[in-house]
């Protein structure tokens, strides 16, 4: 048995009957700690079947869709027995009831996680059935130690950071690596092709390196004398080895090696960030009292190492921020936004970092969010870059705005704009975020205030058939 399950499935119920195990869940996404519940229960002599129920609401962009998708992988490492459905019901919940009520002649082990007080409502709801029916048995499991590795809410944190490597640790350890990218591809809404790694020796690292470097003392890190750093580009068994190495920091040589073969360079440049906290932690005397390796002993490296996880994580991720004109424009050039397949813009998405005679005097978009506009005559949308830059504005709200030009563009606005206008486009906006994953609560938040009623479906029918 899994080590990770062992504290996962406690008790199994010690039922000599023959039944179909049925597991609700949200699953976005589905971890390592499902993956291995679902596969022990599976193992049980006494489960003919075990059907995996999928809940319908989304959690951060991830919907019932993906995350049947995933589990549709994971079934190639699971028994033949394990059944994969999305629920009929939004709750997953109301189908085991359902099922339960309308099938008499079979019996089911249920399946309740109970993580704490918060999850006890889950086992409660079988309690109406408890003396109607006999064909049930609920299989309680409580979740104990480990906790962030199973965690769905930390899984989904790694997706919208993009830490594809962070991610790996949410994933059981027997799948392969290009069902690893296929999950990676789906979760962050990339075809498959743009998921596999860059070959190191195409990319320099010298130049970002020596730009977050800087960006490290502008924030007033004492990292000087600054480290020396090795790169190692060709260790194949290293590579190929889940568990290898991917950095590490020599304190005593005051030395970065960072190992860059089959691995994104946005990775290396995390681990890069990730050893630079453990060498000013090594300038600051703190390494001193360190004797292991493991961060499961007590001692200072448990906290030694948080500290690098989290500082060196906001750390890169506040310097790629700073970097937000290059970010805009490679947003623009990746087509992020969801056009309908049948729909050819032909448009040319223009981001503007200094004054263009011809941009004009626009009005904002948002008031917090800069400005943008669509010109007809050219198929054109202008994007103001430079508000963005200055007012500390990321990725996701420019493609507010550059959805909501798109949405110009398809509904054929030709200006200048109504009221009516506007509020399609945000409409339209919406639904284009919507079908690519991406954040929508902002906009939701700024409709009354832009549009003085609430967002809804009722109106969201209004440009359902246009786009």
């Amino acid at each position: 048995m899994n080590s990770l399950v062992k504290s996962l499935i406690q008790p199994l119920l010690e039922e000599t009957k023959q039944g179909v195990a049925l597991i609700p869940g949200g699953f976005k996404p589905p971890t390592l700690g499902h993956f291995y519940l679902v596969d022990e229960v599976a193992k049980r002599p006494e489960m003919s079947k075990v059907i995996v129920l999928i809940g319908h609401k989304d959690r951060d962009g991830i919907t019932k869709e993906e995350s049947e998708q995933i589990w549709n992988i994971y079934k190639k490492y699971l028994p033949s027995n394990v059944e994969i459905q999305i629920s009929q019901n939004p709750s997953p919940i109301t189908d085991v009831s359902s099922i339960i009520k309308n099938d008499p002649t079979s019996f089911y082990f249920p399946v309740v996680g109970i993580r704490g007080e918060e999850d006890m409502g889950d086992l409660k709801r079988f309690d109406s059935l408890k003396g109607k029916y006999d064909n049930f048995e609920p299989i309680v499991i409580k979740s104990e130690g480990e906790g962030d590795r199973v965690s769905g809410t930390n899984a989904r944190l790694a997706v919208l950071n993009s830490e594809y490597e962070s991610f790996q640790r949410y994933l059981p350890t027997e799948i392969s690596n290009e069902d690893r990218d296929k999950i990676w591809s789906i979760l962050t809404k990339t075809p498959i092709q743009e998921v596999m790694y860059a070959e190191p020796s195409k990319f320099s690292y010298p130049t970002m390196l020596s730009s977050l470097i800087q960006y490290m003392l502008s924030k007033g890190m004492n990292i000087r004398p600054l480290p020396k750093v090795k790169f190692i580009e060709d260790d194949v068994e290293n590579a190929r080895d889940f568990f290898g190495k991917t950095a590490y920091y020599n304190p005593n040589e005051k030395s970065i090696v960072l190992y860059t073969m089959d691995r994104h360079p946005k990775d290396v440049m995390r681990s890069f960030a990730h050893e630079m906290i453990h060498h000013e932690q090594n300038c600051n005397g703190k390494l001193g009292n360190i004797t292991t390796q493991n961060t499961n002993e007590e001692g200072d490296l448990p906290e030694i190492e948080r500290e690098a996880y989290e500082k060196g994580n906001m750390m890169f991720r506040n310097w790629t921020d700073t970097i937000t004109e290059g970010v805009l424009k490679e947003e623009t050039e990746n087509d992020l936004i969801s056009y309908p397949s049948s729909f050819k813009p032909g448009v040319n998405i223009t981001v503007i970092f200094k004054e263009n005679e011809n941009y004009g005097t626009l009005k904002p978009y948002f008031d917090e969010y800069g400005y943008g506009f669509y010109y007809p005559q050219d198929k054109t949308i202008f994007i103001d870059g430079e508000t963005f830059v200055d007012s500390g504005l990321n990725k996701d709200d420019f493609k507010i705005v550059e959805a909501h030009e798109i949405t110009h563009l398809l509904l054929g606005h030709t200006g200048p704009y109504s009221k009516d206008d506007e509020m399609d486009a945000d409409l339209g906006a919406y639904i284009l975020l919507k079908n690519k994953g991406l954040p929508t609560d902002r906009l939701e938040k700024q409709f009354k205030f832009r549009h003085g009623v609430d967002f809804s479906e009722e109106l969201l029918e209004r440009v359902k058939d246009m786009l």
